[in-house]
């Protein structure tokens, strides 16, 4: 009988000390992957915005003047203009700038992707696509940068996507 006694009270006090202790370590592991997710979420956000601001100066000082655009031969095809060059059509430089940085780049006009290295399973450019409903409302409506970890790109969910919108604002030609 003590012997029995002793295992319960032996036993009860096992499960006092473990449950807290479980409890205890799933909080701690919670925490810990969800700083280590904030953190490689940050520090990605940071090299986006870099990787970002030298694709901007490599078109910059490629092709002088601002950026503008135009249906100039009535096909209901926007051409895209940075100065005097038309920019969309010429992949080969994005393409360069795109494998060098390791991203994909794509350039809007309004809400419709003109140049882009983004491609379907077939190799067609992702070219007179539209941005996402919630990238309009967030970037051309509100005008400013923003990072996604979870959009919807060229119909695919980007979970493999993580993403940076900056709005590029300039006066278009009359």
């Amino acid at each position: 009988m003590k012997k029995k006694l002793r295992n319960s009270l032996n036993t009860q006090m096992l499960r006092v000390t473990l449950i807290p202790l479980t409890l205890m370590a799933i909080i701690i592991i919670s925490v810990g992957i969800s700083g280590l997710y904030q953190l490689m979420s940050n520090e990605t956000e940071d090299e986006l915005i870099r990787d970002a601001k030298m694709a901007q100066y490599v078109l910059d000082e490629v092709y002088a003047g601002e950026y503008w655009a135009e249906d100039a031969d009535g096909d209901g095809e926007i051409e895209m203009y940075k100065g005097n060059q038309r920019i969309n059509g010429e992949y080969t430089m994005i393409d360069d700038l795109a494998n060098l940085l390791e991203i994909d780049i794509s350039l809007f006009y309004n809400d419709i992707r003109l140049i882009t290295t983004l491609k379907d399973s077939e190799g067609n450019r992702a070219t007179g696509t539209s941005a996402s409903v919630i990238v309009k409302k967030d970037v051309l409506n509100g005008g400013e940068s923003r990072f996604y970890n979870n959009v919807l790109v060229y119909d695919k969910k980007a979970m493999p996507f993580i993403l940076l919108f900056a709005p590029k604002m300039e006066i278009s030609r009359e």
